[in-house]
């Protein structure tokens, strides 16, 4: 809704002192650009125009927000201090408040600024509560404080109060996620299968994936050993490319390329020629590289058995490539087939690793009861 204020209305307002809630109002006009009767609230009087109805929205794209309001209201703390009590009541909780007593003295002003230390104190080992069969003393309170101080300066006797208490359920959730595994088989089951993963995970990682990672020796050794499973398919071509600014400078690059002999005319030189030539460092480009097809789309246009291409476009300058060789497939060097030795070599030290284990474990299988599973 959209709130009007209307002057020429107010001594009409004035007299009818309609003090109808404003929601009311607004729920009360019928269609969408129709206004209401002037309202007077705390802030002054209004017009309410109605400009949109909305619905209630789909629950699947309102759940999010209801979740978040569920979780932050009182309910939730209900079912929270119901759940801890019924835990209470269940593991015959017991508690001696009284060996609280001596913290309200222990601790000052600098807990709350985190620069409280534990003193050097006897605190007896006495217990403040139990649970099941657990004990939780006044240390454990100690390191709790300890690890926990801060906060907004209050009376000392409060503070203590509130930690004591918050201390107490955490220890009671934690005492009841402790006894999970013991009443309920599958979840130990699903637990223990979590526990067996990670650390079958971080051995794995110790001993295949960062060592393959890790050990450049061992990986050059491996390289060394298995050049041939990295060969490259096919012929490629070791070529430059020369980009001109238009058909003047390309053709100049070529006469030049004519007159010398590649072996004393590096790229490099010929470009500063061209540049010199007409004064314009961006006249000609050059680049040299290795390209298997599919690398160039300028390269595969060329005739490979050609040394000098014919003039081609790309992006509105002049293209010519120069062959300077063709090389035959041989095996890639290890920085260009680094990711696949890298990968071949952790299933080499997997395999390895497999293998230690049943020299050293040896494995009993039931054949019998293995061909019944179905």
């Amino acid at each position: 809704v959209e709130l009007e204020v209307d002057h020429d209305e107010i001594r009409i307002i004035d007299r009818a002192r309609n003090l109808i809630p404003t929601h009311t109002r607004a729920f009360a006009i019928g269609r969408v650009g129709e206004y209401s009767k002037p309202i007077q609230t705390a802030f002054g009087w209004h017009i309410i125009k109605l400009i949109e109805k909305k619905g209630v929205d789909d629950f699947e794209r309102m759940k999010p927000d209801l979740e978040n309001m569920v979780s932050k209201s009182d309910r939730n703390t209900y079912s929270r201090k119901a759940m801890i009590q019924r835990i209470k009541n269940q593991y015959n909780f017991k508690e001696s408040p009284g060996n609280l007593d001596v913290f309200y003295t222990l601790v000052d002003s600098t807990i709350f600024t985190k620069g409280w230390i534990i003193p050097n104190y006897d605190w007896g080992n006495r217990v403040l509560f139990t649970i099941g069969d657990k004990n939780y003393t006044r240390d454990n309170f100690a390191a709790f404080l300890k690890d926990t101080q801060g906060g907004r300066p209050m009376n000392i006797r409060v503070y203590i109060n509130n930690k004591y208490n918050e201390f107490m359920d955490k220890s009671i959730l934690e005492y009841e996620e402790d006894q999970l595994p013991a009443k309920y088989p599958d979840f130990r089951h699903l637990v223990q299968e979590y526990h067996d993963g990670i650390l079958l995970f971080d051995l794995t990682d110790r001993m295949v994936w960062s060592k393959a990672v890790k050990d450049s020796t061992g990986l050059e050794e491996f390289y060394n050993k298995n050049k041939k499973n990295y060969m490259w398919e096919n012929d490629r071509l070791d070529a430059t490319i020369y980009s001109c600014l238009n058909e003047t400078v390309a053709k100049k690059a070529r006469t030049l390329l004519a007159k010398k002999s590649k072996k004393t005319f590096s790229p490099a030189q010929l470009v500063e020629s061209v540049i010199k030539a007409f004064n314009d460092s961006i006249c000609i480009q050059y680049k040299t590289g290795i390209f298997e097809k599919g690398d160039d789309v300028l390269v595969d246009k060329m005739d490979w058995n050609t040394s000098i291409s014919e003039n081609m476009e790309d992006n509105r300058r002049i293209v010519f490539i120069v062959k300077n060789k063709i090389l035959k497939p041989e095996p890639r060097k290890l920085d260009e087939a680094r990711g696949l030795v890298t990968a071949d070599y952790q299933t080499y030290l997997e395999k390895l690793w497999i293998q230690e284990l049943r020299d050293k474990y040896k494995v009993d299988v039931n054949r019998e009861l293995l061909s019944k599973i179905k």
